[in-house]
């Protein structure tokens, strides 16, 4: 526990029912061997091969040091085998707004085993990091941003966020900084998501149009192939605005929040894993009041204009 504290890194492990650890792994192109990046990255191809009709080349599939120096990548290993079975992998994104220097967290690509999808993974997948983030950052809202043609992830994501644009009860009009955050978005980062140059974005509707041809190519789906939500508002929206002939994607953007989190804590996280996932968040917020003051004593380290006396 002190050694995580301590920790530059989100670097945790969990054991989910003694079935699964879970694990995250902050930015690991800054800290991580060779080696040790190899073997993560192999790990995620051997999940990606196995969730697409082809090979995914992007984000941190493509192995790239750089890329992985941003990525928070949350990984999950059957504990029986050592088998990896899923991961998610999300991308820090510095953004500017209101004149202010923040981050955004883009959710990324989530991929599951086929035989594991019904082992209830979804909580550790799509929220556990992001609530561990956010502790980190003192509870402050933290803007999130999704890009999918998939009706179930739609509606999860607008189901789990605050002010998520578009969803099907917002759908008309996106706010000065929905736009501003898309705008950013689209501009610097669409790597980030494997989508080219090529493709054109939609502002009105939040629809990446003709999204496939980026390194996401085999993520490509006809709309009877997307897995549906179980409220028919989301597939409604998918299957009115989207043109899955040619590869549309919606851009959702969305905050989480305190609230989002109290939800997530109270209603999402399983009985049996809820100690270890407030323990994580407590860490994480003690993390945000120690490593400045570690970074201050540090006289070989500047932080913020802040640098420790040097004699």
């Amino acid at each position: 526990m002190i050694k995580v504290l301590f920790s530059k890194y989100l670097n945790y492990n969990y054991k989910f029912k003694n079935k699964f650890n879970i694990k995250i792994i902050e930015k690991p192109g800054l800290w991580y061997s060779d080696l040790e990046l190899k073997q993560l990255v192999d790990d995620l191809r051997s999940i990606a091969v196995e969730c697409s009709d082809g090979n995914l080349d992007y984000g941190a599939l493509k192995g790239d040091r750089k890329i992985l120096s941003k990525n928070i990548i949350t990984i999950i290993y059957e504990v029986k085998t050592n088998k990896p079975v899923a991961f998610n992998a999300l991308t820090l994104i510095p953004i500017n707004l209101s004149g202010r220097k923040d981050e955004l967290l883009h959710l990324g690509l989530v991929n599951v085993r086929p035989e594991f999808r019904s082992a209830g993974l979804t909580w550790a997948l799509y929220g556990l990091t992001v609530s561990v983030i956010l502790a980190r950052r003192q509870f402050k809202d933290l803007w999130i941003s999704n890009v999918t043609q998939v009706p179930s992830i739609i509606g999860q994501v607008a189901q789990s966020f605050y002010d998520v644009y578009p969803a099907p009860e917002n759908i008309t009009d996106a706010s000065y900084h929905h736009r501003t955050l898309a705008h950013q978005i689209m501009k610097n980062y669409r790597w980030v998501f494997g989508v080219g140059e090529d493709a054109t974005f939609n502002y009105k509707k939040f629809i990446i149009e003709n999204s496939y041809t980026g390194g996401s190519d085999n993520l490509k789906k006809t709309f009877e192939q997307t897995q549906k939500h179980r409220k028919s508002p989301y597939n409604d929206l998918c299957e009115k605005h989207l043109d899955y002939e040619r590869g549309d994607d919606f851009l959702q953007i969305g905050k989480f929040t305190l609230r989002s989190f109290t939800d997530y804590a109270l209603k999402t996280i399983p009985k049996e894993a809820k100690t270890k996932v407030i323990a994580s968040q407590l860490v994480a917020m003690a993390q945000s009041y120690l490593i400045p003051i570690l970074l201050w004593l540090d006289d070989k380290n500047n932080y913020k204009g802040l640098q420790a006396w040097k004699k």
